[in-house]
This record gives structure tokens, C-alpha cells and sequence, in this order.
């Protein structure tokens, strides 16, 4: 499956490319197949709540078109838009605990959602692909911390 319509990261060989800096940006076809398979997409429309603060969802998403407002104690923290994709609700997904603000659709938002009992059976079969991925969020969410960003 070509997933070039979903993600936006630069065609550059492997061995030109610095640190990866975008989630599995050196995950091949195969895994993202592997991935998308294992996925549910979620069509929203402007105002709609993706999660809400507080709430438990052990889900990961990728928003891969329109815009989501995020938003923590009631005041808007950030804007997200795709493309390219962009990785929302991952701290909860890795850790388990609440969400860490409210999402909600400013646009028509297509989400692809990874529960985490997806992401549990497609680690069980595809352990190596399971692996990148938890690191590649924990990447992402030590890169926020390091520079000082609250987490989304």
C-alpha cells in the first residue's frame, strides 16, 4: 500500500538521512502495511472531541488529514495539522494513565487510532516492528521534554 498520501517525509536515502525525526520514518512498506492494517480510521467533522482530558484511552493516533485543536486546563496548547501525519495521544497510549488534554477536530480530521490491544496483538506478531514503534514515541516524547514542550 502507498502510504506517500498519508505521510510527507522526505524521499532521501537512508544513509544521507540524520537522526529520524518523524514517527517510523525508517519503517519500510511492509510495516506500514502491517500497521495500517492493525488500525481503525476515524472520520471526524469540525467540533467533534477525539478524547478528553482526564479520560482513560490507551490509544495512539495519527492524524493524517485536516487540523485538531489541543487543548489542556480549557486553554488551547496547540494546533496540529496533517500532512504530514502527526502522532497525538502518546504518553497515554505508553503509560496507561489519563489523557493529557482534550483534542477536537477544527476541520474535517481523518485519525487513524491504534488501541492498544491492536498494538499488543500486531507487537505479538511482528515483534521487531513493535519495538520501533515504542521507541520512536519514547523518542518523540524525550525530544518534547528535552526542549521544554508539553506533551499532547
Amino acid at each position: 500500500m502507498d502510504t506517500s498520501s498519508y505521510f510527507g517525509y522526505p524521499t532521501a536515502r537512508v544513509e544521507d538521512a540524520g537522526p529520524a525525526s518523524g514517527f517510523l520514518e525508517q519503517a519500510d512498506e511492509r510495516e506500514w502495511d502491517t500497521l495500517l492494517a492493525a488500525m481503525q480510521t476515524l472520520m471526524l467533522r469540525a467540533a467533534d472531541t477525539v478524547f478528553t482530558e482526564g479520560q482513560t484511552d490507551r490509544a495512539l493516533y495519527l492524524l493524517t488529514d485536516g487540523v485538531l485543536e489541543v487543548a489542556a486546563s480549557g486553554a488551547v496548547a496547540a494546533s496540529i495539522a496533517a500532512p504530514p501525519a502527526a502522532v497525538v495521544n502518546e504518553i497515554a497510549f505508553l503509560d496507561g494513565g489519563r489523557c493529557l488534554a482534550t483534542a477536537r477536530a477544527a476541520s474535517e480530521v481523518r485519525l487513524l487510532r491504534l488501541s492498544y490491544d491492536a498494538f499488543e496483538a500486531l507487537a505479538a506478531r511482528e515483534p521487531q516492528l513493535g519495538r520501533r514503534i515504542v521507541l520512536d514515541l519514547a523518542r518523540m516524547v524525550a525530544q518534547r521534554l528535552r526542549h521544554g514542550s508539553a506533551g499532547r
